[in-house]
């Protein structure tokens, strides 16, 4: 029997190291006109997606095709896609922090500008601009397909 390929898409949704959360903030911080951009673990009500996380990770689940030129090259890789939720809740500068393969880093921008108005963070019950990190980890999965024969 022929080797079948599973894709497997996981998307992890937590934030990367204190060190880089600390440095991607300070990043923005120095961006034109983005000033007071706070740490996501930082605020005191954490902006959130319409229906809470769960409904992201399926937004972003349902929304992902594995790239098919990544698929056909094996190429595996993690991807993280940073931007900004402003104090309306709309997602703005959205851009390629940690890159991968070139198909699997378009996939991941495609998908994070599909993504939705949320609630805004806020500090002091006051609406604030919130950075936000999503990696996507794409991975294949390779396993045998194998039949029982009667």
């Amino acid at each position: 029997m022929k080797p079948y390929i599973l894709i497997f898409l996981s998307v992890i949704l937590t934030q990367l190291s204190a060190q880089t959360e600390n440095k991607t903030s300070s990043d923005y911080n120095n961006l034109k006109g983005n000033s007071n951009i706070y740490d996501y673990q930082k605020v005191d009500i954490k902006p959130e997606f319409p229906g809470g996380i769960d409904k992201f990770k399926l937004f972003i689940a349902q929304n992902t095709k594995y790239p098919a030129k990544a698929r056909e090259k094996k190429k595996e890789g993690k991807v993280y896609i940073s931007f900004i939720i402003d104090k309306e809740g709309k997602v703005s500068h959205i851009k390629l922090f940690i890159r991968a393969n070139k198909h699997l880093n378009r996939e991941a921008l495609r998908v994070a500008n599909l993504i939705p108005n949320w609630t805004a963070g806020k500090i002091n019950n006051r609406p604030v601009k919130v950075q936000y990190i999503l990696p996507f980890n794409f991975k294949l999965n390779k396993k045998k397909v194998s039949h029982t024969k009667i």
